[in-house]
């Protein structure tokens, strides 16, 4: 009985994942949905994604909004961003050359309103499902939320870019893992994807 609601469970997150995740994102990369309304599509997973969790009535903390582990995180965030800080200052220099055009105001934007969604979604919500779905694995935990995170990503279709995503997202979600805390990952997120932006790897 356990054995069946499990499987039925996987198989209605697999659904959930392919029509909220990796449907918004085709129809983005080949362009049925326009490239600049991309914001847009994620701001309404989000809400769909919110409304059906609250309707839930799941506490908060078991979606990393915590304080009992904030410092620690923190401190663990700061570090792996200094390194990942390394690594996007290599591609920028060996790689190719790359400058932003990027509006100041879309920094505000993307801080604030887009990198908590994107935690919220691809930390917080699948790392939750996954408990739920019983993956004991962590290093499939972990591969599986950077597979979900860098996926969106494909939209801007930079190889460099994605490459970042994909290590970034490896990272995040062993910190986030070993100190669930939707903080840390989003102050992280916040600096290294704005820095990103201002060297125009995006």
């Amino acid at each position: 009985m356990v054995v069946g609601k499990l499987l039925k469970y996987r198989l209605i997150f697999t659904a959930f994942i392919f029509i909220l995740f990796v449907l918004p994102i085709l129809l983005i990369t080949f362009r049925v949905i326009p490239f600049e309304f991309r914001y847009h599509v994620l701001i309404i997973v989000a809400l769909l994604i919110l409304i059906f969790e609250t309707t839930r009535k799941i506490p908060i903390q078991k979606f990393g909004f915590r304080k009992d582990n904030l410092l620690l995180s923190l401190k663990v965030n700061i570090i792996a961003s200094l390194l990942l800080l390394g690594l996007i200052l290599l591609i920028k220099i060996f790689c190719f050359d790359i400058s932003s055009s990027v509006h100041a105001s879309f920094f505000i934007f993307y801080v604030f309103i887009g990198v908590p969604i994107q935690e919220y979604l691809f930390r917080s919500v699948v790392f939750y499902e996954m408990y739920r779905m019983r993956i004991s694995k962590q290093s499939l935990r972990i591969i599986l939320s950077a597979m979900i995170f860098a996926f969106p990503h494909l939209v801007y279709l930079n190889i460099y870019f994605i490459l970042i995503v994909v290590i970034m997202g490896i990272i995040w979600g062993y910190i986030y893992d070993e100190y669930p805390n939707w903080y840390g990952v989003v102050l992280s997120h916040a600096l290294l994807g704005s820095i990103a932006i201002f060297i125009g790897l995006v």
